[in-house]
């Protein structure tokens, strides 16, 4: 992406949201006495890192589990950054002073808010993956690293009736491919309570057998 930008003139904003607790899943292997930030810097690079090209952007939403803060950053060559800055300066405006001060705060914490996902998002993979090893039929594109996964229904052409009949009869509710331009697939969440996660696959297991 880099060589090509350079070719065309360019830039490529990279959105690297689920970045951070990727790499906290792999990092959980890393030596106990590094702390957790510092594992998370680990698999993949962000691709800010490898080009003055590329632009990353990420929040806390994602990978620290705090959406409600609507913190982002974006990780740029110098005059890039800047540039980024005085625009957001106009469409922000003035954010919320108490979400401000919270994000300070968050990124005070951020190596106790990372050991938080890091361990409650390996819980819910480990669920997932005992799923979907009971399920060959929700074809996997690519291992699970992250807070979402995107299975192909093998034997479906259009999720949509197959979404539409898992939310009326067992209250469970994954997102249509249509949205992603892949009719087939559907979008699962593996982000929220652990016992919720649990509880919707078996559902989902209902539905698939039924």
């Amino acid at each position: 992406l880099q060589a090509m930008a350079e070719q065309t003139g360019v830039h490529v904003l990279v959105d690297e949201v689920y970045l951070d607790v990727t790499n906290l899943i792999h990092g959980s292997l890393a030596a106990s006495e590094a702390s957790a930030t510092a594992r998370a810097v680990g698999r993949y690079t962000p691709a800010a890192l490898v080009g003055d090209r590329l632009l990353s952007i990420s929040s806390l939403t994602k990978s620290y589990g705090l959406g409600g803060l609507r913190c982002g950053w974006i990780i740029a060559a110098p005059d890039l950054a800047e540039r980024a800055r005085r625009v957001r300066d106009v469409i922000d405006n003035i954010g919320a002073a108490p979400a401000d001060r919270l994000s300070v705060l968050a990124f005070s914490q951020l190596d106790q808010l990372a050991q938080r996902a890091q361990m409650h998002v390996s819980k819910n993979l480990a669920i997932a993956l005992s799923f979907f090893a009971h399920h060959p039929n929700l074809e996997l594109a690519a291992p699970m690293e992250a807070t979402i996964v995107f299975p192909r229904m093998s034997e479906v052409a259009d999720t949509d009736a197959f979404v539409d009949r898992l939310f009326a009869e067992h209250g469970v509710a994954v997102v249509p491919g249509r949205f992603f331009g892949a009719r087939n697939h559907i979008r699962i969440s593996l982000a929220g309570r652990t016992d919720v996660l649990a509880e919707g696959l078996d559902r989902l297991t209902r539905a698939l057998s039924a």
